[in-house]
């Protein structure tokens, strides 16, 4: 049985905190049997948590379980901005300039748990910084 990683996560409501743990555990349920299918063609384990769950279109093979590439990962996330928009019939403007980056939700977190109050050294630690540095 693999070892399972751990890292800490600050929720501001338990709402989420329940809603996001139940959406996790199910992801990586589905993750687990991606990589197994992965490892059953041959290729290794591997750490990361985005996975693939198709197949390579141009060249023809299963990816399912492989990590996501970057630019892979870009476009599922403007998919998902897509869906916001179509849902709440909004138009999110994109790039780092508007904040709408995968990166720039990591600052937003920061500045959520600022703005709740959150004490300075349990933000540091959810950002995994190694020191204090507040804007």
């Amino acid at each position: 049985e693999e070892a399972a990683a751990q890292t800490e996560v600050f929720f501001i409501h338990q709402g989420l905190e329940y809603q996001f743990a139940a959406y996790f555990r199910a992801y990586l349920d589905a993750r687990r049997d991606l990589v197994r299918s992965r490892i059953a063609r041959g290729d290794g384990d591997h750490p990361f948590l985005f996975v693939s769950r198709g197949n390579d279109r141009n060249a023809g093979y299963s990816c399912a379980g492989n990590p996501y590439s970057l630019s892979a990962f870009k476009q599922a996330w403007g998919r998902a901005l897509d869906r916001v928009e179509k849902a709440y019939q909004v138009v999110i403007p994109r790039g780092k300039m508007h904040g709408t980056t995968p990166h720039a939700l990591r600052h937003s977190y920061g500045k959520l748990l600022e703005s709740a109050g959150a004490p300075q050294k349990a933000i540091q630690k959810a950002m995994h910084h190694r020191h204090i540095v507040m804007n």
